[in-house]
């Protein structure tokens, strides 16, 4: 089976976040949030600053919202809840 190229997109940051440290799981819904929400979302146009932060990783969060501040225009933020009690933080801006 050939994956989309949002799959793939999604797979590889995915993969990414696996590397930098992220439980299996976490990078899974995130993975699952990118396709649903970002990738294949017809409704925002020139999506920019994907941002992406664990709640408990304080330098996530503040580079986090650096990128929040620094995007343009309409911004989507999201959190996905972990079975630990956290929060992952996903984002992204749109609009020029």
């Amino acid at each position: 089976m050939t994956l989309t190229t949002e799959e793939t997109q999604a797979k590889e940051v995915s993969i990414s976040l696996v590397n930098k440290g992220w439980d299996e799981h976490h990078a899974d819904q995130v993975e699952f949030w990118l396709l649903r929400y970002y990738l294949n979302d017809t409704e925002f146009k020139y999506q920019d600053n994907l941002r992406i932060a664990r709640s408990w990783v304080p330098a996530e969060v503040r580079e986090y919202d650096k990128k929040q501040k620094s995007g343009c225009c309409g911004s989507v933020d999201d959190g996905l809840s972990t079975v630990e009690g956290g929060t992952i933080r996903v984002g992204f801006n749109h609009g020029h």
